[in-house]
């Protein structure tokens, strides 16, 4: 299975932690600095067993938890679900550049 971030977040700093916005689905929530860390490790498209590897002094159970509750957040996309394809369209669809 793999995850990576969702591109449509926006994170800032507030009271030692993290409040991360989606403007695709208009949610919020706050999450730790290990959030903002596991958002940084999944900057592409990464299965679990690499970063099972790659931390490996993390129980693997631990990986799957927090990859878990950080897709429930919308912060974080498994690959082939209805939240990435959304997101997909969504990137497709917009117009970048300066306004």
């Amino acid at each position: 299975m793999r995850f990576k971030s969702s591109r449509t977040i926006i994170t800032l700093p507030k009271d030692g932690g993290i409040v991360i916005y989606n403007f695709l689905t208009r949610a919020t929530v706050f999450g730790s600095l290990d959030t903002l860390y596991w958002l940084s490790c999944l900057e592409n498209w990464t299965n679990t067993e690499t970063l099972e590897l790659n931390h490996s002094h993390i129980d693997a159970t631990t990986i799957a938890a927090e990859l878990n509750t950080l897709a429930e957040l919308g912060v974080v996309l498994q690959e082939y679900s209805d939240a990435a394809r959304r997101e997909e369209e969504y990137i497709n669809s917009w117009e970048w550049g300066l306004a």
